[in-house]
């Protein structure tokens, strides 16, 4: 039941309790009983007015209130869909949280990486911390050492340029001395080929390490020279591990090293390498 059928059946209640009133009292009273019925009926008319109007007021509060219902649902419906749209946003924002929580992941451990080396950097130039803090509060004396430092630095760079000619010279002469090493090495191991020395007699135990060895002259370098007790004709068994590599007849030596030829190789086909121990494994 709607709200005017509601007050429809309060007025007709009313009616109908102000008519029982007037015709009890059109009853019980004797005198001027039409005065009153023009009275009370023109009561019942200001009454019907009264509610007339009430029902009038309501009516418009009921549609005020239909009014404002309907507005409020276009409120709701447009909140619900901001409320939609809002959703969307926040779902479109927490991925884009996450991508930059990743990215802020990476970025953080590229941030620990730097700052490894930021510290590391830091510790190599504590002690050009100092200088700058001193060269900032002294900042003509900063100028002056500045000025000072660059042209430290042109000499230094100068001087480097000098020294790494003078490198450059020094290897070029260190590669002529090398092939002239080489020559007299192959010139040498020619000569020892058709002169070989005679193999020493009761040489003594020495033990050495290989150098290097010239697999084009057959040739072995050994630690070991004539301060050690080597001498022409000694003879070394190269051996690595457990593995016989050969014998090297010494052909030549200084006071600190020897060369020779490899006699007799082992028979696993060895190369003598850098490494190799030079030692005697039996007595002459």
């Amino acid at each position: 039941m709607n709200q005017v059928a509601r007050v429809f059946l309060v007025l007709n209640l009313l009616l109908s309790a102000g008519f029982l009133m007037a015709a009890a009292t059109f009853l019980h009273q004797t005198q001027d009983w039409k005065k009153q019925y023009g009275d009370k009926n023109t009561e019942l008319e200001t009454q019907t007015d009264l509610l007339n109007n009430e029902i009038a007021k309501r009516d418009s509060d009921i549609k005020r209130l239909n009014d404002d219902i309907n507005s409020r649902e276009g409120k709701i419906n447009s909140l619900t869909q901001e409320l939609a749209d809002e959703k969307g946003r926040k779902q479109s924002a927490e991925e884009q949280k996450n991508q930059t929580q990743r990215s802020l992941e990476n970025l953080q451990k590229a941030l620990n990486n730097a700052s490894q080396k930021l510290a590391e950097l830091t510790d190599a130039n504590k002690g050009y911390e100092a200088l700058i803090e001193r060269y900032r509060s002294r900042s003509e004396e900063a100028q002056d050492t500045a000025r000072q430092a660059e042209t430290a630095r042109s000499d230094a760079v100068k001087e480097t340029e000098d020294r790494d000619s003078q490198i450059n010279d020094l290897n070029n002469q260190l590669g002529d001395l090398q092939k002239q090493l080489g020559d007299i090495s192959t010139e040498l191991s020619a000569y020892k080929g058709a002169y070989p020395p005679p193999t020493l007699k009761n040489q003594p135990r020495i033990d050495g390490m290989v150098i290097r060895y010239d697999a084009d002259a057959n040739m072995v370098q050994v630690n070991k020279g004539r301060m050690d007790g080597v001498a022409l004709g000694h003879m070394f068994d190269i051996v690595r591990g457990s593995d016989f590599v050969g014998t090297v007849r010494i052909t030549y030596l200084d006071d600190k090293t020897s060369i020779g030829h490899v006699q007799v190789k082992g028979l696993k086909g060895l190369m003598p390498v850098s490494g190799d121990v030079a030692t005697k494994l039996a007595s002459n």
